[in-house]
């Protein structure tokens, strides 16, 4: 057995590695599955086993559906350890605990067994990886001129991206950037379907989303330029013409 090593400041919640892993390490947003027995830290009394049911439990990291005392271990442990996690109540379930099965302020001692990790349907990079997949789908049905079956294939990409990241503290900072930039080409092909179907209106609409997103998109400008100019706006379609053409000027020399 290691050494016990402390996972938070203020030293309420241990890890003391058992048996060592060899798996990788979960992360945020990650399907984990788990074998564990929950023991009163008090009296060593055995009060939860997914053994006795024979019945792994799983559970997506960081969505907070377990005490914060799991949240905080397990992250840590690789596929295949064997870990002993201690909390106090603060990292449990509190000054009520949970009757009758969890006295009030308890000390919780954990032996969990980390079996698997794998990326949930709420995660990420499962989102960023459906997303692409269906933005690529989408570029293959807009080259065969099947442009109302892209437009559906790229509204359902959108779908799995738009907002990833907003108010989710599990998405890096990486993952955020990712998704935005998918959303902008995602919206950029979206409008260029719209260009050729000769949707004007919509067309513009899908060229202005992309422009919230990213101010120097020449593409974008460009097909606001036609778009306008369809609807005999030449105000508006000069505007943008030269919008794009100062901010192709911009890309070329920064």
């Amino acid at each position: 057995m290691h050494d016990k090593i402390y996972l938070t400041d203020d030293h309420e919640v241990s890890k003391q590695v058992v048996q060592s892993g060899n798996g990788p390490v979960p992360n945020p947003m990650e399907c984990v599955e788990v074998h564990y027995e929950g023991y009163l830290a008090a009296d060593g009394s055995k009060f939860d086993s997914s053994y006795s049911r024979n019945s792994p439990f799983k559970f997506i990291l960081g969505e907070g559906k377990v005490i914060s005392g799991w949240e905080i271990g397990i992250k840590t442990m690789q596929v295949g350890e064997v870990s002993e996690i201690t909390c106090t109540s603060q990292y449990a379930y509190g000054k009520r605990g949970r009757p009758p099965i969890i006295p009030p302020n308890a000390t919780l001692r954990f032996t969990i067994k980390l079996l698997s990790t794998k990326e949930s349907i709420n995660s990420p990079a499962y989102r960023v990886k459906v997303a692409t997949n269906l933005k690529l789908k989408g570029n293959v049905l807009y080259t065969d001129d099947d442009l109302k079956n892209a437009l559906s294939v790229y509204k359902q990409a959108k779908k799995y991206v738009e907002g990833l990241g907003d108010d989710d503290d599990g998405v890096s900072e990486d993952e955020r950037k990712t998704s935005k930039l998918l959303v902008v080409s995602i919206l950029a092909n979206t409008g260029a379907c719209y260009l050729k179907l000769k949707d004007w209106k919509n067309t513009i609409v899908s060229c202005e989303e992309v422009l919230k997103l990213d101010a120097w998109s020449v593409k974008a400008y460009y097909r606001l330029g036609q778009a306008y100019s369809e609807i005999n706006d030449l105000e508006e379609a000069i505007r943008y013409l030269k919008l794009g053409l100062k901010s192709s000027h911009y890309m070329l020399y920064y």
